[in-house]
Protein backbone atom coordinates (compact mmCIF):
# COMPACT_ATOMS: atom_id res chain seq x y z
CA UNK A 1 0.00 0.00 0.00
CA UNK A 2 2.84 2.36 0.81
CA UNK A 3 4.48 1.84 -2.58
CA UNK A 4 1.22 2.65 -4.33
CA UNK A 5 0.94 5.85 -2.29
CA UNK A 6 4.44 6.90 -3.35
CA UNK A 7 3.43 6.61 -6.99
CA UNK A 8 0.47 9.01 -6.67
CA UNK A 9 0.80 12.50 -8.16
CA UNK A 10 -0.75 15.67 -6.82
CA UNK A 11 -3.65 16.78 -8.97
CA UNK A 12 -4.49 13.30 -10.28
CA UNK A 13 -7.52 13.06 -8.02
CA UNK A 14 -8.77 15.92 -5.86
CA UNK A 15 -10.97 13.56 -3.89
CA UNK A 16 -7.87 11.62 -2.92
CA UNK A 17 -6.60 14.57 -0.91
CA UNK A 18 -9.93 15.17 0.66
CA UNK A 19 -10.12 11.50 1.60
CA UNK A 20 -6.85 11.61 3.46
CA UNK A 21 -7.51 15.02 4.90
CA UNK A 22 -4.30 16.54 3.51
CA UNK A 23 -5.59 20.09 3.62
CA UNK A 24 -6.93 19.70 7.14
CA UNK A 25 -3.71 18.01 8.15
CA UNK A 26 -1.62 20.94 6.87
CA UNK A 27 -3.93 23.45 8.56
CA UNK A 28 -3.70 21.58 11.87
CA UNK A 29 0.10 21.64 11.60
CA UNK A 30 0.09 25.39 10.92
CA UNK A 31 -2.11 25.88 13.97
CA UNK A 32 0.42 23.90 16.00
CA UNK A 33 3.17 26.19 14.71
CA UNK A 34 1.13 29.27 15.69
CA UNK A 35 0.79 27.85 19.18
CA UNK A 36 4.54 27.37 19.43
CA UNK A 37 5.16 30.95 18.33
CA UNK A 38 2.52 32.30 20.69
CA UNK A 39 4.07 30.47 23.62
CA UNK A 40 7.55 31.70 22.72
CA UNK A 41 8.88 28.21 22.23
CA UNK A 42 9.79 28.86 18.59
CA UNK A 43 11.38 32.12 17.41
CA UNK A 44 12.21 33.12 13.83
CA UNK A 45 15.82 34.09 13.13
CA UNK A 46 17.17 36.37 10.37
CA UNK A 47 16.92 33.49 7.89
CA UNK A 48 13.40 32.34 8.80
CA UNK A 49 12.19 29.80 11.34
CA UNK A 50 14.51 27.55 13.29
CA UNK A 51 14.21 23.93 12.25
CA UNK A 52 14.72 22.46 15.69
CA UNK A 53 11.66 20.50 16.88
CA UNK A 54 9.55 21.71 13.95
CA UNK A 55 9.17 18.12 12.86
CA UNK A 56 6.90 17.65 15.83
CA UNK A 57 4.10 19.67 14.26
CA UNK A 58 3.83 17.13 11.43
CA UNK A 59 3.91 13.85 13.34
CA UNK A 60 1.49 14.43 16.18
CA UNK A 61 0.49 10.81 16.58
CA UNK A 62 4.09 9.62 16.62
CA UNK A 63 5.00 11.97 19.48
CA UNK A 64 2.10 11.15 21.82
CA UNK A 65 2.73 9.69 25.27
CA UNK A 66 3.60 6.02 24.97
CA UNK A 67 0.77 3.63 25.76
CA UNK A 68 0.49 -0.11 25.63
CA UNK A 69 -0.91 -0.93 22.17
CA UNK A 70 -0.67 -3.98 19.99
CA UNK A 71 2.27 -3.95 17.55
CA UNK A 72 -0.04 -4.24 14.54
CA UNK A 73 -1.86 -1.07 15.61
CA UNK A 74 1.45 0.86 15.94
CA UNK A 75 2.42 -0.21 12.42
CA UNK A 76 -0.94 0.90 11.02
CA UNK A 77 -0.70 4.29 12.79
CA UNK A 78 2.81 4.81 11.39
CA UNK A 79 1.66 3.96 7.87
CA UNK A 80 -1.25 6.39 8.08
CA UNK A 81 1.02 9.15 9.41
CA UNK A 82 3.54 8.52 6.64
CA UNK A 83 0.80 8.69 4.00
CA UNK A 84 -0.48 11.97 5.42
CA UNK A 85 2.98 13.55 5.50
CA UNK A 86 3.72 12.44 1.93
CA UNK A 87 0.43 13.88 0.72
CA UNK A 88 1.08 17.07 2.70
CA UNK A 89 4.51 17.41 1.11
CA UNK A 90 3.00 17.09 -2.38
CA UNK A 91 0.41 19.68 -1.49
CA UNK A 92 2.98 22.13 -0.05
CA UNK A 93 5.31 21.60 -3.03
CA UNK A 94 2.50 22.51 -5.38
CA UNK A 95 1.62 25.51 -3.23
CA UNK A 96 5.26 26.63 -3.28
CA UNK A 97 5.35 26.41 -7.08
CA UNK A 98 2.14 28.39 -7.31
CA UNK A 99 3.58 30.99 -4.91
CA UNK A 100 6.64 31.36 -7.17
CA UNK A 101 4.31 31.78 -10.15
CA UNK A 102 2.35 34.43 -8.28
CA UNK A 103 5.54 36.30 -7.32
CA UNK A 104 6.71 36.28 -10.93
CA UNK A 105 3.33 37.48 -12.16
CA UNK A 106 3.23 40.34 -9.66
CA UNK A 107 6.83 41.25 -10.54
CA UNK A 108 5.97 41.41 -14.24
CA UNK A 109 2.87 43.49 -13.51
CA UNK A 110 4.94 45.81 -11.36
CA UNK A 111 7.48 46.25 -14.17
CA UNK A 112 4.66 46.90 -16.61
CA UNK A 113 3.24 49.46 -14.21
CA UNK A 114 6.52 51.38 -13.86
CA UNK A 115 7.92 50.85 -17.37
CA UNK A 116 5.39 53.11 -19.12
CA UNK A 117 6.68 56.03 -17.07
CA UNK A 118 10.03 55.53 -18.83
CA UNK A 119 8.68 54.37 -22.16
CA UNK A 120 6.45 57.43 -22.45
CA UNK A 121 9.34 59.87 -22.11
CA UNK A 122 10.03 62.02 -25.18
CA UNK A 123 12.37 60.37 -27.64
CA UNK A 124 15.09 63.01 -27.28
CA UNK A 125 15.13 62.43 -23.51
CA UNK A 126 15.35 58.66 -23.97
CA UNK A 127 18.17 59.09 -26.47
CA UNK A 128 20.15 61.14 -23.97
CA UNK A 129 19.52 58.54 -21.24
CA UNK A 130 20.63 55.75 -23.57
CA UNK A 131 23.81 57.63 -24.53
CA UNK A 132 24.72 58.17 -20.87
CA UNK A 133 23.99 54.51 -20.17
CA UNK A 134 26.16 53.28 -23.05
CA UNK A 135 28.99 55.68 -22.17
CA UNK A 136 29.16 53.97 -18.77
CA UNK A 137 30.57 50.93 -20.56
CA UNK A 138 33.70 49.41 -19.09
CA UNK A 139 35.57 47.55 -21.79
CA UNK A 140 35.99 43.86 -20.93
CA UNK A 141 39.33 42.31 -20.11
CA UNK A 142 41.29 42.10 -23.34
CA UNK A 143 42.09 38.41 -22.95
CA UNK A 144 38.53 37.16 -22.51
CA UNK A 145 35.46 38.64 -24.15
CA UNK A 146 32.51 39.21 -21.84
CA UNK A 147 29.37 40.94 -23.16
CA UNK A 148 29.14 44.50 -21.92
CA UNK A 149 26.99 45.06 -18.87
CA UNK A 150 25.72 48.25 -20.47
CA UNK A 151 25.21 46.88 -23.95
CA UNK A 152 22.83 48.36 -26.54
CA UNK A 153 21.63 44.79 -27.01
CA UNK A 154 20.30 44.84 -23.45
CA UNK A 155 18.43 48.08 -24.08
CA UNK A 156 16.95 46.73 -27.31
CA UNK A 157 15.47 43.76 -25.44
CA UNK A 158 13.46 45.83 -22.94
CA UNK A 159 10.50 46.70 -25.16
CA UNK A 160 9.53 47.40 -28.73
CA UNK A 161 9.95 51.18 -28.46
CA UNK A 162 13.41 50.88 -26.91
CA UNK A 163 14.41 48.48 -29.66
CA UNK A 164 13.19 50.81 -32.39
CA UNK A 165 15.17 53.72 -30.93
CA UNK A 166 18.35 51.74 -30.23
CA UNK A 167 18.52 50.15 -33.67
CA UNK A 168 18.54 53.57 -35.35
CA UNK A 169 20.70 55.35 -32.77
CA UNK A 170 24.34 55.27 -33.98
CA UNK A 171 25.75 56.67 -30.73
CA UNK A 172 24.48 53.60 -28.84
CA UNK A 173 26.86 51.41 -30.86
CA UNK A 174 29.94 53.63 -30.84
CA UNK A 175 32.06 51.86 -28.18
CA UNK A 176 33.95 48.87 -29.59
CA UNK A 177 37.01 46.87 -28.60
CA UNK A 178 39.16 44.81 -30.93
CA UNK A 179 38.60 41.73 -28.77
CA UNK A 180 34.87 41.71 -29.57
CA UNK A 181 33.85 38.62 -31.59
CA UNK A 182 33.69 39.33 -35.29
CA UNK A 183 29.89 39.10 -35.47
CA UNK A 184 29.60 41.69 -32.69
CA UNK A 185 32.09 43.99 -34.44
CA UNK A 186 30.09 43.67 -37.66
CA UNK A 187 26.89 44.53 -35.81
CA UNK A 188 28.47 47.69 -34.39
CA UNK A 189 29.97 48.49 -37.79
CA UNK A 190 26.53 48.34 -39.39
CA UNK A 191 24.92 50.58 -36.77
CA UNK A 192 27.62 53.24 -36.21
CA UNK A 193 29.74 54.94 -38.86
CA UNK A 194 31.95 56.95 -36.44
CA UNK A 195 32.99 54.57 -33.64
CA UNK A 196 35.14 54.98 -30.54
CA UNK A 197 37.93 52.39 -30.73
CA UNK A 198 39.24 50.90 -27.46
CA UNK A 199 42.52 48.96 -27.57
CA UNK A 200 43.46 47.62 -24.14
CA UNK A 201 46.61 45.95 -22.76
CA UNK A 202 47.07 42.34 -23.89
CA UNK A 203 48.83 39.57 -22.00
CA UNK A 204 51.22 39.01 -24.92
CA UNK A 205 51.91 40.15 -28.47
CA UNK A 206 49.95 37.09 -29.61
CA UNK A 207 46.73 38.53 -28.20
CA UNK A 208 46.72 42.07 -29.55
CA UNK A 209 43.85 41.39 -32.01
CA UNK A 210 45.36 43.83 -34.51
CA UNK A 211 43.82 41.86 -37.41
CA UNK A 212 40.41 43.02 -36.25
CA UNK A 213 41.38 46.47 -37.52
CA UNK A 214 40.36 45.07 -40.92
CA UNK A 215 36.87 44.22 -39.65
CA UNK A 216 35.85 47.54 -38.12
CA UNK A 217 35.16 50.82 -39.86
CA UNK A 218 38.15 52.33 -41.73
CA UNK A 219 40.42 54.64 -39.74
CA UNK A 220 39.23 57.84 -41.43
CA UNK A 221 35.78 57.29 -39.89
CA UNK A 222 36.93 56.81 -36.30
CA UNK A 223 35.67 59.43 -33.88
CA UNK A 224 38.02 58.48 -31.03
CA UNK A 225 41.00 56.16 -30.62
CA UNK A 226 42.06 55.02 -27.15
CA UNK A 227 45.27 52.99 -27.50
CA UNK A 228 46.61 51.56 -24.23
CA UNK A 229 49.52 49.11 -24.43
CA UNK A 230 51.77 47.24 -22.01
CA UNK A 231 54.93 48.32 -23.83
CA UNK A 232 56.15 49.52 -27.20
CA UNK A 233 56.42 45.97 -28.56
CA UNK A 234 52.64 45.81 -28.44
CA UNK A 235 52.30 49.27 -30.00
CA UNK A 236 54.53 48.01 -32.80
CA UNK A 237 51.94 45.33 -33.64
CA UNK A 238 49.25 47.94 -34.26
CA UNK A 239 51.50 50.41 -36.03
CA UNK A 240 52.81 47.77 -38.43
CA UNK A 241 49.27 46.70 -39.29
CA UNK A 242 48.16 50.30 -39.86
CA UNK A 243 51.14 51.43 -41.95
CA UNK A 244 49.96 49.99 -45.29
CA UNK A 245 46.39 51.14 -44.60
CA UNK A 246 46.77 54.80 -43.66
CA UNK A 247 47.12 57.05 -46.68
CA UNK A 248 44.64 59.88 -46.19
CA UNK A 249 43.86 62.08 -43.14
CA UNK A 250 41.90 60.95 -40.10
CA UNK A 251 38.97 63.09 -41.18
CA UNK A 252 36.73 62.26 -38.20
CA UNK A 253 39.14 61.76 -35.29
CA UNK A 254 38.43 64.25 -32.48
CA UNK A 255 40.03 62.49 -29.50
CA UNK A 256 43.27 60.50 -29.35
CA UNK A 257 44.70 58.78 -26.28
CA UNK A 258 47.94 56.78 -26.29
CA UNK A 259 49.21 55.18 -23.09
CA UNK A 260 52.24 52.99 -22.40
CA UNK A 261 52.54 51.02 -19.14
CA UNK A 262 56.30 50.55 -19.65
CA UNK A 263 56.16 47.04 -18.18
CA UNK A 264 56.57 43.41 -19.14
CA UNK A 265 53.51 41.48 -20.26
CA UNK A 266 52.51 38.24 -18.57
CA UNK A 267 53.65 35.87 -21.31
CA UNK A 268 56.36 37.72 -23.27
CA UNK A 269 59.81 36.82 -21.96
CA UNK A 270 61.67 39.78 -23.50
CA UNK A 271 61.08 43.08 -25.28
CA UNK A 272 62.58 44.38 -28.51
CA UNK A 273 61.96 48.03 -27.68
CA UNK A 274 63.52 49.35 -24.44
CA UNK A 275 61.29 51.04 -21.90
CA UNK A 276 61.28 54.76 -22.58
CA UNK A 277 58.89 57.69 -22.49
CA UNK A 278 60.32 58.67 -25.88
CA UNK A 279 58.83 56.83 -28.83
CA UNK A 280 61.15 54.82 -31.03
CA UNK A 281 62.19 56.93 -34.02
CA UNK A 282 60.36 54.73 -36.51
CA UNK A 283 57.18 54.76 -34.42
CA UNK A 284 57.45 58.49 -33.84
CA UNK A 285 57.82 59.15 -37.55
CA UNK A 286 54.80 56.99 -38.29
CA UNK A 287 52.72 58.83 -35.70
CA UNK A 288 53.86 62.17 -37.08
CA UNK A 289 52.63 61.09 -40.52
CA UNK A 290 49.05 60.96 -39.26
CA UNK A 291 47.11 63.98 -40.48
CA UNK A 292 44.62 64.90 -37.77
CA UNK A 293 42.71 67.99 -38.92
CA UNK A 294 39.74 67.59 -36.52
CA UNK A 295 41.65 66.43 -33.44
CA UNK A 296 40.91 68.69 -30.45
CA UNK A 297 41.84 66.51 -27.45
CA UNK A 298 45.10 64.60 -27.07
CA UNK A 299 46.14 62.43 -24.11
CA UNK A 300 49.66 60.99 -23.84
CA UNK A 301 50.83 58.77 -20.98
CA UNK A 302 54.51 57.85 -20.97
CA UNK A 303 54.60 58.72 -24.66
CA UNK A 304 56.62 61.63 -26.05
CA UNK A 305 56.97 61.85 -29.84
CA UNK A 306 60.36 62.98 -31.07
CA UNK A 307 59.01 64.63 -34.21
CA UNK A 308 56.28 67.15 -34.97
CA UNK A 309 52.69 65.92 -34.99
CA UNK A 310 50.13 67.09 -37.53
CA UNK A 311 47.44 68.14 -35.07
CA UNK A 312 47.42 71.90 -35.22
CA UNK A 313 43.79 72.19 -33.99
CA UNK A 314 44.28 70.51 -30.61
CA UNK A 315 42.97 72.73 -27.81
CA UNK A 316 43.38 70.34 -24.86
CA UNK A 317 46.52 68.32 -24.06
CA UNK A 318 46.96 65.92 -21.15
CA UNK A 319 50.46 64.62 -20.46
CA UNK A 320 51.37 62.08 -17.76
CA UNK A 321 54.93 60.91 -17.15
CA UNK A 322 55.77 58.17 -14.66
CA UNK A 323 59.11 56.64 -15.60
CA UNK A 324 62.02 57.03 -13.22
CA UNK A 325 65.21 56.33 -15.16
CA UNK A 326 65.21 58.99 -17.87
CA UNK A 327 66.25 62.56 -18.28
CA UNK A 328 63.64 64.98 -19.53
CA UNK A 329 64.65 66.53 -22.82
CA UNK A 330 63.61 70.10 -23.48
CA UNK A 331 63.73 69.55 -27.23
CA UNK A 332 60.96 66.93 -27.18
CA UNK A 333 58.73 69.13 -25.03
CA UNK A 334 59.25 72.05 -27.38
CA UNK A 335 58.56 69.85 -30.40
CA UNK A 336 55.35 68.54 -28.86
CA UNK A 337 54.05 71.98 -27.90
CA UNK A 338 55.00 73.51 -31.25
CA UNK A 339 52.75 70.89 -32.88
CA UNK A 340 49.71 72.37 -31.13
CA UNK A 341 49.74 76.18 -31.19
CA UNK A 342 46.02 76.36 -30.31
CA UNK A 343 46.29 74.60 -26.94
CA UNK A 344 44.11 76.38 -24.38
CA UNK A 345 44.14 73.76 -21.63
CA UNK A 346 47.24 71.83 -20.51
CA UNK A 347 47.34 69.12 -17.83
CA UNK A 348 50.72 67.70 -16.77
CA UNK A 349 51.33 64.96 -14.21
CA UNK A 350 54.81 64.07 -12.93
CA UNK A 351 54.36 60.73 -11.15
CA UNK A 352 57.93 59.62 -10.55
CA UNK A 353 61.32 61.17 -9.93
CA UNK A 354 62.91 62.83 -12.95
CA UNK A 355 66.43 64.10 -12.43
CA UNK A 356 66.01 67.25 -14.50
CA UNK A 357 65.80 68.62 -17.97
CA UNK A 358 68.92 68.46 -20.05
CA UNK A 359 71.04 71.60 -20.34
CA UNK A 360 70.50 72.06 -24.05
CA UNK A 361 68.17 74.54 -25.71
CA UNK A 362 67.89 77.07 -22.91
CA UNK A 363 64.82 79.17 -23.60
CA UNK A 364 64.70 82.92 -23.92
CA UNK A 365 61.65 85.13 -23.49
CA UNK A 366 60.81 85.25 -27.19
CA UNK A 367 60.72 81.45 -27.34
CA UNK A 368 58.10 81.28 -24.59
CA UNK A 369 55.74 83.59 -26.46
CA UNK A 370 55.65 81.26 -29.46
CA UNK A 371 55.45 77.82 -27.78
CA UNK A 372 51.95 77.92 -26.23
CA UNK A 373 50.54 81.25 -27.37
CA UNK A 374 46.87 80.36 -26.62
CA UNK A 375 47.29 78.63 -23.24
CA UNK A 376 44.77 79.81 -20.62
CA UNK A 377 44.45 76.89 -18.19
CA UNK A 378 47.18 74.82 -16.50
CA UNK A 379 46.75 71.78 -14.24
CA UNK A 380 50.03 70.72 -12.64
CA UNK A 381 50.22 67.57 -10.51
CA UNK A 382 53.33 66.36 -8.65
CA UNK A 383 53.13 62.80 -7.31
CA UNK A 384 56.78 62.02 -6.70
CA UNK A 385 60.10 63.59 -5.66
CA UNK A 386 60.86 66.39 -8.08
CA UNK A 387 63.92 68.67 -8.14
CA UNK A 388 62.92 72.31 -8.11
CA UNK A 389 65.16 72.85 -11.15
CA UNK A 390 62.99 70.47 -13.16
CA UNK A 391 59.89 72.48 -12.34
CA UNK A 392 61.65 75.74 -13.15
CA UNK A 393 62.61 74.44 -16.58
CA UNK A 394 59.11 73.15 -17.21
CA UNK A 395 57.50 76.43 -16.13
CA UNK A 396 59.83 78.19 -18.57
CA UNK A 397 57.71 76.59 -21.30
CA UNK A 398 54.58 78.34 -20.01
CA UNK A 399 53.77 82.01 -20.38
CA UNK A 400 52.15 82.40 -16.96
CA UNK A 401 51.13 85.97 -17.77
CA UNK A 402 48.35 84.61 -20.02
CA UNK A 403 46.93 82.03 -17.61
CA UNK A 404 43.42 82.61 -16.26
CA UNK A 405 43.19 79.28 -14.41
CA UNK A 406 45.85 77.34 -12.50
CA UNK A 407 45.34 74.14 -10.49
CA UNK A 408 48.26 72.80 -8.43
CA UNK A 409 48.11 69.40 -6.75
CA UNK A 410 50.96 67.92 -4.71
CA UNK A 411 50.86 64.37 -3.35
CA UNK A 412 54.20 62.89 -2.38
CA UNK A 413 54.89 60.70 0.67
CA UNK A 414 58.63 61.34 0.45
CA UNK A 415 58.39 65.14 0.45
CA UNK A 416 58.32 67.49 3.43
CA UNK A 417 57.33 71.13 3.87
CA UNK A 418 60.69 72.39 2.64
CA UNK A 419 60.30 70.42 -0.60
CA UNK A 420 56.88 71.95 -1.10
CA UNK A 421 58.34 75.39 -0.53
CA UNK A 422 61.07 74.81 -3.11
CA UNK A 423 58.46 73.70 -5.65
CA UNK A 424 56.40 76.81 -4.99
CA UNK A 425 59.43 79.07 -5.40
CA UNK A 426 60.22 77.29 -8.68
CA UNK A 427 56.69 77.79 -9.98
CA UNK A 428 56.29 81.33 -8.63
CA UNK A 429 59.72 82.97 -9.08
CA UNK A 430 60.72 85.97 -7.02
CA UNK A 431 59.32 89.13 -8.54
CA UNK A 432 61.72 91.23 -10.52
CA UNK A 433 61.21 93.87 -13.16
CA UNK A 434 60.89 91.04 -15.69
CA UNK A 435 58.72 88.64 -13.67
CA UNK A 436 56.53 91.11 -11.75
CA UNK A 437 52.93 89.92 -11.63
CA UNK A 438 53.80 86.82 -13.58
CA UNK A 439 50.24 85.47 -13.09
CA UNK A 440 48.57 88.85 -13.52
CA UNK A 441 45.57 87.53 -15.50
CA UNK A 442 44.86 84.54 -13.26
CA UNK A 443 41.20 84.27 -12.20
CA UNK A 444 41.03 80.77 -10.68
CA UNK A 445 43.53 79.22 -8.28
CA UNK A 446 43.05 75.76 -6.81
CA UNK A 447 44.79 74.10 -3.86
CA UNK A 448 47.76 74.87 -1.93
CA UNK A 449 54.34 79.03 5.50
CA UNK A 450 53.51 82.43 4.98
CA UNK A 451 56.52 82.90 2.68
CA UNK A 452 55.10 80.35 0.29
CA UNK A 453 51.67 81.97 0.10
CA UNK A 454 53.25 85.41 -0.11
CA UNK A 455 55.03 84.28 -3.27
CA UNK A 456 51.85 82.73 -4.67
CA UNK A 457 49.33 85.49 -4.04
CA UNK A 458 51.52 88.40 -5.01
CA UNK A 459 52.05 86.75 -8.39
CA UNK A 460 48.35 86.96 -9.31
CA UNK A 461 46.78 90.35 -8.54
CA UNK A 462 43.65 89.67 -10.62
CA UNK A 463 42.67 86.30 -9.15
CA UNK A 464 38.90 86.05 -8.58
CA UNK A 465 38.43 82.59 -7.03
CA UNK A 466 40.79 80.80 -4.64
CA UNK A 467 40.34 77.25 -3.33
CA UNK A 468 42.66 76.00 -0.58
CA UNK A 469 42.87 72.58 1.07
CA UNK A 470 44.99 73.05 4.17
CA UNK A 471 46.82 70.32 6.06
CA UNK A 472 47.63 70.33 9.77
CA UNK A 473 51.08 71.80 9.06
CA UNK A 474 49.97 74.63 6.78
CA UNK A 475 51.27 77.95 8.07
CA UNK A 476 49.12 80.42 6.20
CA UNK A 477 48.30 84.01 7.08
CA UNK A 478 46.98 86.76 4.84
CA UNK A 479 49.03 89.82 5.70
CA UNK A 480 47.69 93.34 5.57
CA UNK A 481 50.42 94.72 3.34
CA UNK A 482 49.58 92.12 0.68
CA UNK A 483 46.02 93.40 0.59
CA UNK A 484 47.01 97.06 0.66
CA UNK A 485 49.37 96.39 -2.26
CA UNK A 486 46.42 95.05 -4.25
CA UNK A 487 47.06 91.30 -4.05
CA UNK A 488 43.34 90.43 -3.74
CA UNK A 489 41.64 93.45 -5.21
CA UNK A 490 39.44 91.35 -7.54
CA UNK A 491 38.87 88.38 -5.22
CA UNK A 492 35.23 87.23 -5.25
CA UNK A 493 35.21 83.75 -3.71
CA UNK A 494 37.50 82.13 -1.13
CA UNK A 495 37.02 78.41 -0.46
CA UNK A 496 38.89 76.84 2.45
CA UNK A 497 38.76 73.15 3.33
CA UNK A 498 40.24 71.90 6.61
CA UNK A 499 39.96 68.09 6.53
CA UNK A 500 41.91 67.64 9.79
CA UNK A 501 43.16 70.31 12.14
CA UNK A 502 44.30 70.04 15.80
CA UNK A 503 42.01 71.95 18.15
CA UNK A 504 44.87 73.96 19.64
CA UNK A 505 45.75 75.56 16.30
CA UNK A 506 42.62 76.32 14.33
CA UNK A 507 43.66 79.00 11.79
CA UNK A 508 40.29 80.73 11.75
CA UNK A 509 40.46 81.31 15.53
CA UNK A 510 43.52 83.53 15.25
CA UNK A 511 42.28 85.77 12.48
CA UNK A 512 44.71 84.62 9.81
CA UNK A 513 42.31 85.70 7.05
CA UNK A 514 40.94 88.83 8.71
CA UNK A 515 43.13 91.15 6.63
CA UNK A 516 40.94 90.35 3.64
CA UNK A 517 37.94 91.89 5.32
CA UNK A 518 39.45 94.89 7.11
CA UNK A 519 39.19 98.19 5.27
CA UNK A 520 38.04 98.71 1.70
CA UNK A 521 40.59 96.87 -0.38
CA UNK A 522 38.57 93.77 -1.40
CA UNK A 523 35.42 95.48 -2.62
CA UNK A 524 34.45 92.71 -5.06
CA UNK A 525 34.44 89.96 -2.41
CA UNK A 526 31.13 88.02 -2.44
CA UNK A 527 31.47 84.69 -0.66
CA UNK A 528 33.65 82.70 1.75
CA UNK A 529 33.07 78.96 1.92
CA UNK A 530 34.54 77.00 4.83
CA UNK A 531 34.37 73.21 5.05
CA UNK A 532 35.81 71.73 8.24
CA UNK A 533 36.45 68.14 9.25
CA UNK A 534 36.17 66.63 12.75
CA UNK A 535 37.35 69.27 15.23
CA UNK A 536 36.99 69.71 18.98
CA UNK A 537 35.81 73.31 18.81
CA UNK A 538 35.27 75.81 15.99
CA UNK A 539 32.92 78.24 17.70
CA UNK A 540 35.42 81.08 18.07
CA UNK A 541 36.62 81.01 14.48
CA UNK A 542 33.10 80.77 13.14
CA UNK A 543 31.86 83.61 15.34
CA UNK A 544 34.77 85.82 14.26
CA UNK A 545 34.06 85.30 10.55
CA UNK A 546 30.31 85.62 11.06
CA UNK A 547 30.78 89.04 12.63
CA UNK A 548 33.02 90.14 9.75
CA UNK A 549 31.13 88.63 6.81
CA UNK A 550 27.52 88.07 7.83
CA UNK A 551 25.61 86.35 5.02
CA UNK A 552 28.74 86.10 2.88
CA UNK A 553 29.96 83.24 5.10
CA UNK A 554 28.90 79.70 4.16
CA UNK A 555 30.05 77.17 6.78
CA UNK A 556 29.88 73.37 6.53
CA UNK A 557 30.96 70.84 9.16
CA UNK A 558 31.42 67.19 8.20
Amino acid sequence: MTSRMNERKFGDDKQDYCQHGSVDYVLDSVQALKALLRNGRQRPDDKGLERSDLKGIWSHSLHRSPTVTPLSMDVEISNVSLMRMQDAKLLLTSLLVSLDDAINEVTVKNCRTTRPNLVLLPEDVLIRIFEIYVDMSVMPDYDTYVPLGTSPLILSSVCKRFREIILRLPSAWRHISLNFPEHVLLLHKERCTNPIIHINPARSTSYTYEKMLDVIRPYHQWRELRLHVINEDHAHQYFEHLKPIIHSPFYSLEFLSIGNDLSFSLEDSYVDYPFSIYLDEDHSNFLSSWRLPKLTHLELRNVLPTSLLQCENVTSLSLELSYVDEELRMKEFQTLFHSMPKIQSLSVVFKKHFESFDDEDVLIDDDILHILPSLKSLDLTIEGPMPDGTLSRFMALVDARKLTRFALSVSCDDADESDFGEWIFAIFPKQTARTRHLFEHLEDLYRGSTRVFDRIFNSMPNVQRISLILSQLSDIRILGHWVRAGAFRHLRTLRIELPQMPAYDFPLDTGRFDALFDGKHCMEFERMEVRVGPLYSVENGRARLQSLLGEKLHWTEC
